[in-house]
């Protein structure tokens, strides 16, 4: 960089001010050495934050169960503050209609991009329907439905694992109704043992809602004798206080998966 240009003097005035024009030099040098020490200073140096690839992620995943659920496990997990917490429930989904909604491909974009450690999935209210395998439609709910349905949990579970996820599914609550209550425990009972076969965590919380005999219960009555609902009116959706059951019911498994 180039001095700053100073005027013409002559050789006797230049005698006199030679003290003068040299302290404005070097007092212009040190303000702009003074200035730029100070700008690389203004911002100062920040420890690194965890990034995407190295902070553990939590993914909750699955149908409307999940959607209630999942917000109030995360609310009850103890140091949240270096864990990704993402919501993917996703009401009226299910395995069997991916035209509908396409579990295995956004479960893939999940993995891919956020590489969650934990997936916790409730799943299957919806899925007492048709499904497809191979190419073939299977009726509900035939032994070869039932093989089928098999490869859409066992699917799920090798888009996790082999992403580097670890898996949790958590069973439905029992259901209200008395048609769709059968069917939605057929349906826990083929993810059960899909998971018991590929060594994949189990909660099973279908009791957890129930009454002493495990009968279904809508409401369920406190200590102080106030009546609270557990459940909604259509027998398949949990309130709030419900939903604090179940969390309290799974969060074990949870925290165990992230501790490891």
């Amino acid at each position: 960089m180039g001095l700053p240009f100073l005027p013409v003097r002559r050789r006797h005035q230049a005698k006199k001010e030679l003290p003068t024009a040299a302290g404005l030099v070097l007092l212009l040098c040190f303000s702009l050495t003074l200035f730029a020490c100070n700008g690389q200073r203004s911002t100062p140096e920040r420890k690194p934050e965890a990034s995407a690839a190295t902070q553990p992620c939590l993914l909750f995943a699955g149908d409307s169960i999940m959607e209630g659920l999942g917000p109030v496990v995360a609310g009850m997990l103890p140091n949240t503050d270096n864990l990704k917490i993402v919501q993917a429930g996703v009401s009226s989904t299910g395995l069997c209609r991916p035209d509908f909604y396409d579990w295995p491909t956004t479960m893939r974009t999940y993995m891919t991009t956020l590489r969650p450690k934990l997936v916790v999935i409730c799943i299957g209210t919806n899925d007492d329907q048709s499904v497809s395998d191979a190419g073939k439609k299977y009726q509900f709910i035939s032994p070869a439905w039932e093989q089928a349905y098999a490869h859409k949990v066992e699917e799920l579970i090798d888009i996790i694992v082999q992403n580097g996820g670890t898996p949790i599914f958590v069973s439905p609550p029992i259901i209200g109704s008395k048609y769709l209550r059968p069917r939605v425990f057929a349906i826990r009972e083929v993810i059960k043992q899909t998971c018991a076969n590929r060594n994949v965590v189990f909660t099973d919380v279908w009791q957890t809602l129930a009454d002493s005999a495990g009968n279904y219960q809508r409401f369920i009555v406190d200590s102080n004798r106030k009546k609270i609902a557990l459940r909604t009116k259509d027998g398949t959706h949990v309130t709030q206080a419900g939903n604090t059951l179940l969390a309290r019911a799974i969060l074990p498994q949870i925290e165990q998966g992230l501790s490891r």
